[in-house]
């Protein structure tokens, strides 16, 4: 038996000892996460194109006894809470560009290379993505503090995460501490599954009811979401620095018509060398000058469920013959069941001062035993597939 004294020093000893939860401030607490917490867990019902994961959301919230010894430090508290969400939004509203409707663009440098690394569709795929930034850290473009290393290198989380997964507020948690980590070089563009408000409706709407105790749509952290979405930019433009051939890469999105290039008025003018400018595209004047696309970087239009998908296809768009590369970078149970898609995968552009640069499909399919992320190298303009390997690096 112990003693009222043995009994607060144990008390004090345990203090000490166990640590509070720590958040996503580390890819190895992110992959220690990943590994503690099921890919694929069971939905309530059997529509996947809107899962329910109401059950699963119950069993991540610590029971009244669970909270009162981990507030007492008598138990180690988990790797990542709501409020980890809650504070990375803070956070990157703090630092967001203010504005609506935004765009942004940039000139390339002549002198320097520019790399973009690029995530389509992600739909809360929390262990794809973390296996994705795990690779990255293996080629030495990040460290394991989320800290972009490799010099000249963004990070464009490309629209869509808010849907189809139990795990998409840590999926956003990570993408926040990116963003507060690397704040001119980590860029989340505002989807369609964002601009229709579907997310009320969806997996994130429900997450943050069930696991941070939102009552309705009136609540000021639901109300906090939307004014951050509505503040994502929606299209980003790489300016050639001697024509005025652009490449875009944007969520694919229904508001984006076919003519929107031709209104986008003293854009191409405004836009920097080396830094992305931002611009409204709420006053439509005539482009001055006009820009031609070349090259698109998006989603895919529409999902086919006949044929087994892979992480990319390259099309041309009949106007002006763009090239586009659609990537799906989604691995959520909901994706493998309608879709019978199995793929981790990201793309990497990278530029050598023009537009004629090259588009890197990074992928590795999840039912193999390969841990490694295969690379398939195309011409950025053309969307050829090129025989051999493409450099990394800058």
């Amino acid at each position: 038996m112990f003693s009222h004294k043995k009994c607060i020093v144990y008390v004090m000893f345990l203090n000490i000892c166990v640590p509070l939860h720590a958040g996503f401030k580390t890819l190895q607490q992110a992959q220690q996460y990943a590994a503690e917490h099921a890919e694929y867990p069971d939905a309530d019902n059997t529509d996947w194109l809107n899962p329910d994961y109401t059950s699963y959301y119950k069993k991540m919230v610590p029971s009244f006894f669970s909270k009162f010894l981990q507030k007492m430090n008598l138990q180690k508290g988990p790797l990542w809470t709501p409020k980890d969400f809650e504070e990375g939004l803070e956070k990157v509203m703090a630092i967001q560009t203010k504005g609506h409707e935004l765009i942004g663009g940039m000139v390339l440098p002549e002198s320097e290379p520019l790399r973009f690394v690029v995530w389509t569709d992600l739909r809360g795929s929390y262990h794809s993505f973390v296996r994705a930034l795990t690779d990255l850290r293996s080629k030495n473009i990040i460290d394991d503090n989320f800290k972009i290393t490799a010099k000249n290198t963004y990070f464009i989380i490309n629209g869509n995460v808010v849907c189809g997964s139990p795990y998409i507020l840590q999926t956003m948690t990570i993408i926040f501490e990116l963003i507060i980590k690397n704040p001119e070089n980590v860029i989340y563009q505002r989807g369609a599954q964002q601009n229709t408000l579907i997310w009320e409706t969806c997996g994130l709407g429900a997450a943050l009811k069930e696991l941070s105790g939102v009552k309705s749509t009136n609540d000021p952290l639901f109300e906090k979401v939307n004014l951050y979405i509505q503040a994502m930019p929606y299209a980003l433009y790489i300016r050639d620095p001697k024509t005025d051939d652009v490449v875009r890469i944007s969520p694919y999105n229904k508001i984006i018509e076919d003519d929107f290039e031709e209104k986008l008025g003293s854009f191409a003018t405004d836009i920097k060398t080396g830094k992305f400018f931002w611009y409204s595209t709420l006053e439509k004047k005539p482009s001055q000058p006009k820009i031609t696309l070349r090259t698109i970087v998006e989603g895919y239009e529409v999902l086919k469920t006949v044929e087994p998908m892979g992480p990319l296809e390259v099309t041309k768009r009949e106007k002006g013959n763009v090239t586009v590369f659609h990537i799906l970078s989604s691995q959520t149970r909901a994706i493998r069941q309608v879709y019978r898609y199995f793929y981790d995968a990201y793309g990497m552009i990278i530029f050598n001062g023009s537009l004629k640069g090259n588009f890197l499909l990074m992928s590795r399919d999840v039912r193999t035993n390969e841990k490694d992320f295969s690379q398939t190298c195309y011409e950025l303009l053309s969307g050829k597939k090129m025989a051999g390997m493409c450099d990394l690096y800058l």
